[in-house]
């Protein structure tokens, strides 16, 4: 038989009760803390930059509807300077792939049909002869080039490369990115639960 310490001879009982009762005003009361304990958290990607406000303020003041299409301007950085372009850079690409396209009928052929559907839907345009003009500023080229999907061999996709550097600039580099305006898909999907 085991002796016990005299300190644990005796014991006390202790009950505790606990009644609850749904009280709205509570309930009220802890959700506004729990948004508020969280507000930062949202608030962080939500304010508009300088950069991000240039290139709102170039869109407002230039976009302009013709015909059936909103034309919508590029947001040049104040003080790019392109120089004399790109022009060799974009050539030397283009050159490049049109050898792949000799070389390739089949492909040549799905690039010639993208090309076509691209321009038969509105998507691209022909360059105005005023944009053909040695001083029409800024100017880029933009190199294209074909993509193939592995899992989706027929489809071609013709691909614009804004990020094609030439003397260390890239179409991306001299173009206000502007602000993200896309929805947070968190702040659209309904809470379930």
């Amino acid at each position: 038989m085991k002796k016990w310490p005299s300190s644990c001879a005796s014991y006390e009982m202790k009950l505790v009760k606990c009644l609850a009762a749904e009280d709205s005003n509570l309930i009220h009361q802890l959700m506004r803390m729990y948004d508020a304990e969280f507000t930062d958290a949202q608030l962080l990607d939500q304010g508009i930059s300088i950069d991000d406000t240039e290139a709102i303020a170039i869109v407002e003041s230039s976009t302009m509807f013709v015909g059936v299409h909103f034309v919508v301007p590029l947001t040049w950085k104040k003080g790019v300077n392109t120089g004399m372009g790109n022009y060799a850079s974009a050539l030397w690409r283009l050159n490049s792939l049109e050898r792949r396209l000799i070389n390739d009928e089949s492909l040549l052929f799905r690039y010639a049909q993208t090309m076509r559907m691209t321009t038969e839907k509105g998507y691209t345009v022909l360059v105005s002869g005023e944009q053909l003009q040695c001083d029409f500023r800024p100017r880029w080229y933009l190199p294209l080039h074909a993509a193939l999907n592995p899992k989706k061999p027929e489809k071609l996709r013709i691909v614009l490369d804004c990020a094609a550097k030439h003397k260390g600039q890239s179409l991306n580099d001299m173009l206000y990115q502007g602000s993200d305006t896309t929805a947070n898909l968190v702040d659209i999907l309904p809470v379930t639960g």
